[in-house]
């Protein structure tokens, strides 16, 4: 093997999707910026798609959508030290006219979002400094070897720099698959949905049980409905439809949930209008927020009163006023119920759909599960960073992280075309939401109390919809797994990721940073903010990755 020139520089990156794309982007902006010219290349490698990456992989069907308003993704980078060009757009700008076949959505397909990450790649590559060159390669690392003076060999090419941001998978502690002992098939992975839930995998006319019941229970569903000819037609009323069968679908799904409810379904931005006040809120919230240091109760207590402030002038511009006392009221009590199961709040969770569809289509006035999962959405990144610095301790977290579980119904719910489409699916008996209040499933299979007034259903087939908690903890991925037992790598103490350094430097076992590699996305989540993966944010670790090997290099 022979290693490049001492003017070459060669980057290895470990997934394409992204936050592969952003890291590498902001690389690029500042290859354009310098004064001094080398020569690098970067080859990135990953079966999807570059800059979709398997989880916007323009494949998929249409039906799979964006769970966050289509306004807030944007490949570039408008402000800073290197912005990126001028003329580059984000994804409202990019989207297609009506007369091209795509009508714009404010929670689109995924593919089409996918479509649009692709062709910022493309773009990425037009833009490349003289002698530069950026390859994608449609396939696995499963292992690096390191080499002497820091570099890397990746399928017999030596390195300079590695960049893991790989996907982990749906492997970890947490799931049925590998601790499973009932007699029922089980499908511990559906994803990609499209193609492991065909009909050789689970039979038409089959009565089907899934574990969960949030995004991925959604993308299950309508893989087995829509995704098999089902159409789904108006309903004789504003925002309703009617599901009608095709013969090929599923029987009958069951889900089951730690919760016992459906996730809240989130309203389109314009639910709240301009004049309502809620950036003034929004601001002061997240300058309160900076103050407020490793306390986790202080936290909480400023998104509690922004989700009361939210609720009162939202009322207000709706013209359903509320007193603040009564906001205060309703969002307090709606945070408590959060920590009680629908078992013991007595709820019925097709009702509990039904307000939260209501509320999102604007046929009802805004509550307070809308007002705190809002808050929640505006704020949780300003809050996770208080809780992700090297300095904020396990016993400060951990108020935090345990919060932030007990929102997540309220946060990041379905769409609400989804949420309509969920109905349909329950009139039609597709869906029976008794299975949410009562039973449970586990890795022993399905507990059904004998005090539930339904009989136990027949169920043929058990699909785990439950995906992996941030981080690498609790995961397994072949690559990481090597990188942790040969000591490259290691967990960060009391956290669920990767460690690393503020510039996204690999720490190893013996707690000095690794040379020549690097780790970024879902791996380091709970040492450096995650969540929104298609939402940049200013000075984040890539761009701090990027600067730092731009002042080694150029």
């Amino acid at each position: 093997m022979k290693g490049p020139g001492a003017r070459d520089r060669r980057i290895a990156v470990i997934g394409a999707g992204p936050r592969a794309f952003f890291a590498v982007e902001r690389l690029v902006a500042r290859g354009r910026a310098a004064s001094t010219r080398a020569r690098v290349r970067i080859d990135a490698f990953d079966p999807a798609p570059a800059g979709a990456g398997e989880e916007y992989d323009v494949a998929q069907p249409d039906y799979l959508r964006l769970t966050i308003p289509a306004g807030l993704v944007d490949a570039w980078v408008r402000t800073g030290e290197t912005p990126s060009p001028e003329g580059e757009v984000a994804f409202g700008g990019w989207l297609p006219p009506a007369g091209d076949g795509w009508r714009y959505d404010v929670f689109p397909p995924r593919a089409l979002v996918g479509q649009y990450l692709c062709d910022a790649w493309s773009r990425l590559r037009d833009q490349l400094p003289e002698g530069w060159e950026l390859v994608h390669h449609g396939r696995r690392v499963s292992s690096l070897v390191p080499c002497e003076g820091g570099r890397w060999s990746v399928h017999g090419t030596y390195y300079d720099e590695v960049l893991v941001c790989s996907r982990l998978g749906a492997s970890w502690s947490g799931s049925l698959q590998g601790h499973w002992s009932d007699s029922k098939p089980l499908i511990g992975d559906p994803s990609p949905v499209g193609l492991r839930l065909g009909e050789r995998q689970i039979r038409a006319g089959a009565s089907v049980g899934v574990r969960g019941a949030g995004r991925t229970f959604l993308d299950v569903l309508l893989a087995l409905t829509e995704g098999r000819g089902g159409v789904f037609e108006p309903g004789g009323r504003p925002h309703r439809m009617v599901y009608r069968r095709s013969g090929r679908d599923v029987a009958v799904v069951y889900p089951f949930s730690r919760t016992g409810r459906f996730p809240e379904v989130v309203p389109t931005p314009d639910a709240v209008p301009a004049h309502a006040g809620l950036d003034e809120a929004r601001h002061d919230a997240l300058v309160s927020i900076a103050a407020s240091g490793e306390e986790a109760d202080r936290t909480e207590r400023i998104a509690l009163e922004t989700a009361r402030l939210y609720l009162e002038r939202a009322r207000a511009a709706s013209g359903a006023p509320i007193s603040h006392d009564e906001a205060r009221v309703a969002v307090d009590d709606c945070f408590a119920q959060l920590h009680r199961t629908a078992l013991e709040r007595g709820l019925d969770p097709r009702v509990e759909l039904e307000r939260s569809v209501r509320v999102a289509l604007g046929e009802e006035p805004l509550g307070p599960e809308w007002a705190l999962g809002q808050a929640w959405r505006d704020l949780h990144l300003a809050m996770s960073a208080q809780f992700t610095r090297a300095g904020a301790g396990a016993d400060a977290r951990r108020p935090f992280w345990e919060c932030a579980v007990v929102m997540q119904p309220l946060t990041f719910g379905p769409a609400p075309i989804n949420g309509v489409k969920l109905l349909a699916l329950i009139a039609g008996g597709v869906v029976d939401p008794r299975s949410l209040v009562g039973p449970s499933l586990d890795a022993g299979g399905v507990s059904w109390p004998d005090t539930l007034v339904m009989p136990e259903p027949r169920i043929d087939v058990i699909v785990d919809a439950v995906g992996p908690p941030p981080g690498y903890r609790e995961q397994r991925q072949e690559l990481l797994d090597r990188l942790v037992e040969e000591g490259h790598v290691r967990l960060a103490e009391g956290r669920a990721g990767i460690e690393i350094t503020e510039d996204a430097r690999a720490v190893g076992r013996d707690g000095s940073p690794t040379p020549g590699l690097s780790c970024l996305g879902r791996l380091v989540e709970d040492v450096e903010i995650g969540d929104q993966v298609l939402v940049r944010q200013p000075d984040d670790v890539a761009e701090r990755w990027a600067s730092r090997i731009a002042s080694g290099w150029f």
